[in-house]
């Protein structure tokens, strides 16, 4: 089970703990989960109150305060979503019907006979919960930190 953490314990990784300055590579598998992980943690380090859940509103209205977009969204960190299992195949397959409308319609029907396999990606890393509130995750935090560990502050004399 992917245990939620609470901003009461004492977690031995914070926030600060993680460079969210930059994107985190390799922490879930696609670049938009990514993008929107680097949002929530830079959104906790933000409001400073640890792992604290937060709601929808908090975290959208930071997002469009310090973004270009509208919207902020989860991106498979919240729930799984229907992904291609062999995507390299399916875009082969495709390419062999050629290009324009008429490539279109014949990929359209090849795929109808034969389907292409759809696999289940994410979810579960951030978990709404009863109170309306998405709480982290032990997966959500320790894959962030994995990806860019924050260097350790110098400490001045």
């Amino acid at each position: 089970m992917n245990r939620i953490v609470t901003a009461e314990e004492n977690y031995l990784i914070q926030p600060q703990n993680i460079d969210a300055s930059a994107h985190l590579w390799d922490s879930f598998g696609n670049t938009e989960t990514e993008i929107s992980a680097g949002w929530v943690i830079r959104f906790l380090q933000e409001r400073g109150e640890g792992w604290k859940p937060f709601t929808y509103a908090e975290i959208n209205a930071f997002y469009e305060r310090k973004s270009k977009f509208k919207g902020f969204g989860f991106n498979r960190l919240v729930n799984a979503e229907r992904v291609l299992a062999h995507p390299a195949r399916e875009f082969a397959r495709m390419a062999q019907h050629g290009t324009g409308p008429e490539a279109a319609l014949s990929y359209a029907v090849a795929s109808v006979l034969d389907p292409p396999e759809i696999k289940l990606m994410g979810g579960e890393w951030i978990v709404l919960g009863p109170d309306e509130k998405y709480h982290l995750t032990h997966q959500f935090i320790v894959r962030c930190y994995g990806s860019r560990p924050a260097q350790p502050q110098a400490v001045t004399a």
